[in-house]
């Protein structure tokens, strides 16, 4: 339930796995996060790494039964109470925090709780740049998926100032022009949202990578509503 793909995470687990095939955890994580595996490969993972789950942590196995109960059972609720449960039992690892958060929102279509381990997550660990961008899009559309606090809620100031510490933490990163470019795309500012948008693009150097074409496609639908129909092209 990641927010953003990340190809260096992504391929670390795949490493791991050539390094150590039993490596039990990164069974269940390379089965959350790899979209190319098909329903049978994904669930094959899956049952390997529960079936093995006495042999890692406390938190790895927490974390690989919720992965089971919810992609292989079905049953979001059970999985949803067990990471309650690990949060609960570990409350100052904010990483747990991050992952209940995503969850709670993607399964559980509750954005306060989203908002509430997201902001725990951010207070253990003021360091925590993900759970800014969060925390940032709880208040603006970015994908249909992704669930918003009721309208009374949204402020738009409050995502632009967490976008912004981000973006001078994270320098490299694309993530945040691109998630400024749909706040000034809101707000009707698109030549703001172009610009953001280019910085975005300007910061990957693959031209193949699914953001870079993602970032293409935006900037399409915004000089559509410019009337610029060739751009838009």
């Amino acid at each position: 339930y990641n927010r953003f793909f990340n190809p260096d995470v992504y391929y670390a687990i795949k490493k791991s796995l050539e390094i150590d095939p039993n490596f039990v955890f990164a069974k269940a994580m390379l089965a959350e996060s790899d979209n190319q595996l098909t329903r049978n490969e994904t669930i094959a993972l899956l049952d390997n790494a529960y079936k093995n789950r006495a042999s890692v942590s406390d938190i790895e196995k927490g974390l690989i039964e919720a992965i089971y109960f919810s992609r292989v059972n079905g049953d979001k609720i059970k999985a949803s109470q067990i990471l309650d449960k690990l949060v609960n039992d570990n409350p100052e690892y904010y990483y747990l925090r991050l992952f209940n958060g995503s969850y709670k929102n993607y399964i559980m279509l509750d954005p306060k709780s989203s908002e509430y381990n997201w902001k725990e997550a951010l207070r253990i660990n003021p360091k925590a740049d993900i759970a800014k961008l969060l925390l940032a899009q709880l208040h603006f559309v970015t994908t249909p998926n992704f669930i918003l606090l009721e309208s009374d809620e949204i402020d738009l100031e409050f995502a632009k100032k967490m976008i912004g510490e981000v973006k001078k933490n994270k320098t490299g990163s694309p993530h945040p022009e691109r998630l400024l470019g749909n706040i000034y795309r809101l707000e009707g500012d698109f030549d703001s949202s172009l610009d953001s948008y280019s910085k975005a693009m300007n910061l990957i150097e693959d031209k193949n990578n699914p953001l870079y074409k993602n970032l293409l496609l935006v900037s399409g639908h915004v000089y559509l509503f410019k009337e610029d129909y060739e751009k838009a092209r």
